[in-house]
């Protein structure tokens, strides 16, 4: 497990390696991680910087690999932006509304595990954000 934060102290304990990094640029190889995971960074960015993180979360991800992002809101997530992220990754890209309100985002890069548009079945009865 690999943790990027901009105020992280650089340290590794057994399985958990934390970096200072900046989400815009990370401090890791193309293809070298099956999950990337973001809570409730996004909405507290300048509007231009989501789409530079998504870009970054999908180089870093091995083919198959997934994103979840979770949003406290979704005031940036329009159906173009949508579209720009799907042509970004060629894969799968699932934006659901919480039940408490939000969103997340689901992201996997080509090429999609069956089993996986399979779990995006059972839980599409939340709502899509348009």
């Amino acid at each position: 497990v690999v943790n990027i934060d901009w105020v992280a102290i650089n340290e590794t304990r057994s399985n958990l390696i934390s970096r200072r990094g900046d989400i815009c640029n990370l401090p890791l190889p193309d293809v070298s991680v099956d999950l990337v995971y973001s809570h409730q960074v996004l909405p507290y960015m300048d509007t231009d910087k989501p789409a530079r993180v998504l870009e970054e979360g999908i180089r870093v991800l091995k083919p198959g690999g997934s994103a979840v992002i979770d949003l406290t809101d979704s005031y940036y997530i329009t159906e173009s932006f949508l579209q720009n992220i799907e042509k970004k990754v060629e894969g799968l890209v699932l934006a659901k509304e919480k039940s408490y309100g939000g969103v997340f985002l689901v992201i996997v890069k080509s090429p999609v595990d069956p089993e996986i548009i399979k779990l995006s079945a059972k839980v599409s009865n939340a709502k899509l954000v348009a």
